[in-house]
């Protein structure tokens, strides 16, 4: 929880997410993961957890996390992400 909240925070910054909202991404990822039933449980889910909760709090907050925790090859790659994002 603690690394969750030190990534949020520095969306925070950026973002301007406010500290009510963080706690509440964070416990609502926190009970995502928990829901998983998995001990241990992968990384990259967890990434995805994140951002499937990232994205109903802050649009922007979840592209930049993305931009910094996804994996893009190519300015394509970041391409697809904002058509799909904006064909939701």
């Amino acid at each position: 929880m603690k690394k969750l909240r030190l990534v949020f925070a520095s969306l925070s910054i950026k973002e301007k997410i406010d500290n009510i909202k963080i706690a509440k991404l964070v416990q609502k990822v926190v009970e995502d993961i928990v829901a998983t039933g998995k001990n241990p449980i992968k990384s990259t889910r967890i990434g995805k957890i994140v951002l499937k909760n990232l994205r109903e709090v802050d649009e922007a907050a979840y592209i930049c996390f993305w931009a910094m925790y996804g994996s893009f090859d190519t300015a394509e790659d970041f391409n697809k992400l904002l058509k799909e994002f904006n064909e939701d």
